[in-house]
């Protein structure tokens, strides 16, 4: 793992979509029905390796995770299941911080 910057492996984020806002307090509650939600799979066990000076984009269309796995490997979001997420010391958080901003501040536009 020396020559890694990052490692992530299998890497899952599902996220509950409600109809109504109600239905999304009734779920805390633990109060929820079968049907109140519907799961989006944002993520489903993405695994991948970068290694020290390499630059990677992500790429992809709307929806397909791009935020979410960047927000996952900042630690910003939790992921719903994951085995492994490794940032070498050398790699600086503020590298992949900056990414996010960028992808933010693009989106803003």
């Amino acid at each position: 793992m020396d020559e890694l910057a990052i490692r992530v492996e299998d890497v899952s984020k599902v996220y509950r979509l409600y109809n109504r806002p109600s239905e999304r307090l009734f779920d805390a509650l633990g109060l929820a029905g079968k049907g109140r939600f519907k799961e989006h799979r944002a993520l489903d066990h993405v695994t991948f390796d970068v290694k020290k000076g390499e630059t990677v984009g992500i790429i992809g269309t709307n929806g397909s995770g791009k935020s979410t796995i960047l927000k996952i490997i900042t630690g910003v979001l939790s992921p719903t299941s994951l085995s492994l997420i490794h940032i070498s010391e050398p790699t600086r958080q503020a590298e992949i911080s900056y990414a996010v901003f960028c992808l933010k501040k693009k989106k803003k536009k």
